[in-house]
């Protein structure tokens, strides 16, 4: 499977019924924070490719995909403990995000077959396949604490694939799709149903968005070249993700209360995704060090 192209695709790769779709802008105060976390390195040993991060519960549990040689497989986190969180016979996959509860969404993917979304929970995976045959590949990427959960399906094979975000609540999907945009990802949900993710609008620029009460709203960091929104706390309302500037650096943000806080990296780094936080202010994220990515935990 291809990707779409464009840095801000998290992993792998990985029409609106009803819906009341409008686009609003977000509010664009900036205050530049990097020094505010004290940063802390993840590597899963089993990782000898690199390791991503990807959401953090309030708990401090943390999942993500590590990096092989033949493939990848999803990681949780606790406290520097690593187990693997992939179905036995996945070639590929990742866990994106872990709820409160401990429950862990993801996708995998055997061999060359489309991509498969899946709900780790109470030691049992729960696989669920493209409800759609035109569209054949899926993954889960965010899941609340009442088990709701924000995710994508795209096209396989495709040199820029159609993504459609979804919410999958209670065995329905209801899909998304920003306004004019030639693809759409939602990638985090919070706990009253607000969905966050991106969208490549018709000149091929990404940007983030918010979804809730059925309208969309615009994220975009001022100053920079493309943006998006990976993950949202479960009851804050902060939102985290990445952004481009004009030199071509990428670098994490937060959103709190129409004020971004920008730059956020491990020092030195020019390369580096804020791609979850929980309820404390923890955020986490990954970064390019060495020619591989390596995953973080940014600590107020």
């Amino acid at each position: 499977m291809k990707c779409a192209n464009s840095r801000f695709v998290l992993v792998v790769c990985v029409l609106v019924a009803g819906f009341s779709l409008s686009a609003q802008e977000a509010t664009t105060d900036v205050q530049p924070d990097a020094t505010a976390y004290k940063y802390t390195t993840i590597s899963d040993p089993k990782g000898t490719k690199g390791t991503q991060t990807g959401r953090i519960n309030n708990a401090g549990e943390i999942v993500g995909r590590y990096l092989t040689a033949s493939g990848s497989a999803g990681f949780l986190d606790k406290s520097g403990t690593f187990t693997t969180i992939t179905p036995a016979g996945a070639t590929n996959g990742g866990a994106l995000d872990i709820n409160n509860s401990g429950e862990i969404v993801g996708y995998y993917a055997v061999g060359s077959d489309p991509q498969i979304a899946f709900l780790y929970s109470a030691g049992k995976y729960t696989a669920v396949k493209s409800p759609n045959s035109k569209l054949t590949s899926i993954q889960f990427d965010g899941i609340n604490d009442s088990g709701t959960i924000a995710g994508t399906i795209f096209l396989k094979g495709a040199t820029d694939p159609g993504y459609t975000g979804f919410i999958y609540k209670d065995g329905s999907f209801s899909y998304l799709k920003y306004p004019d945009a030639t693809y759409t990802r939602a990638t985090g949900i919070s706990n009253s149903d607000q969905v966050v993710g991106g969208y490549r609008d018709s000149a091929g620029k990404t940007h983030g968005f918010s979804y809730a009460d059925g309208k969309f709203t615009a994220i975009n960091v001022p100053g920079a070249t493309e943006t998006f929104a990976y993950g949202i706390s479960y009851t804050t309302g902060e939102i985290v993700g990445a952004y481009e500037e004009t030199s071509g650096a990428i670098y994490g943000f937060l959103l709190d209360k129409g004020v971004f806080t920008t730059s956020i990296a491990p020092s030195g780094s020019k390369s580096a995704l804020v791609t979850g936080l929980n309820d404390n202010g923890d955020l986490a994220g990954y970064f390019k060090s060495d020619g591989i990515d390596k995953g973080f935990l940014a600590k107020p």
